[in-house]
């Protein structure tokens, strides 16, 4: 009998230990594509030539805009850099121009639970510097904006799906923000010899 208790206790070690690893859900590791889109609101001021205002002052003109990116970030023990092109449009569509802005962005979670696969993270954009894979090199960086965001990672650490929860600048000329990130992990391409 006491055999039998033992290989019971053996046996359902194994199963609580093969449980507790399936259920485990990775942080984002390696490279991953950036597709963003969504819109907000940024404030203006009228009588200097609709320059960036913060939104807190009075007479300011709240102007909508849509925001699509793409690009790429690496993502390695909490910490992601990258790089994204944003474009900005009118919402609605009218016949001002689009603006094209390169950037590079630096992601830091700053919480993360690996059995629902869902996180919080800092978001922080910059016109210059560069990336080392995940780390920043903040040579002739200057920040642009700073955000935090709300995410979920799928497909076993192959997709993130991101939300911004908050965004700033230091005009503080962001009103409302609606954007969504989806983060898909790069895999190189094997070439089959026919």
């Amino acid at each position: 009998m006491k055999r039998y208790a033992v290989l019971f206790v053996f046996v359902m070690l194994i199963f609580v230990a093969t449980t507790a690893g399936a259920q485990s859900i990775p942080e984002p590791s390696g490279q991953y594509s950036i597709a963003r889109h969504g819109s907000f609101a940024v404030c203006l001021n009228p009588a200097a030539n609709f320059a960036a205002e913060s939104c807190s002052a009075s007479g300011v003109l709240v102007y909508p805009v849509t925001d699509i990116a793409v690009g790429s970030i690496t993502y390695a023990s909490g910490s992601g850099c990258g790089t994204d092109t944003e474009v900005f449009s009118a919402l609605p569509p009218s016949a001002l121009p689009s603006t094209l802005g390169p950037e590079t962005v630096v992601v830091k979670v700053t919480n993360y639970s690996s059995t629902t696969g869902i996180g919080t993270a800092s978001y922080t954009a910059y016109s210059g510097g560069s990336c080392n894979g995940a780390s920043f090199d903040s040579s002739g960086a200057t920040e642009i904006a700073s955000a935090t965001l709300q995410f979920v990672v799928t497909e076993g650490g192959k997709q993130v799906e991101i939300t911004f929860t908050q965004a700033t600048n230091p005009t503080s000329s962001f009103g409302s923000v609606s954007l969504f990130d989806t983060d898909l992990k790069q895999t190189p391409h094997s070439r089959s010899t026919d």
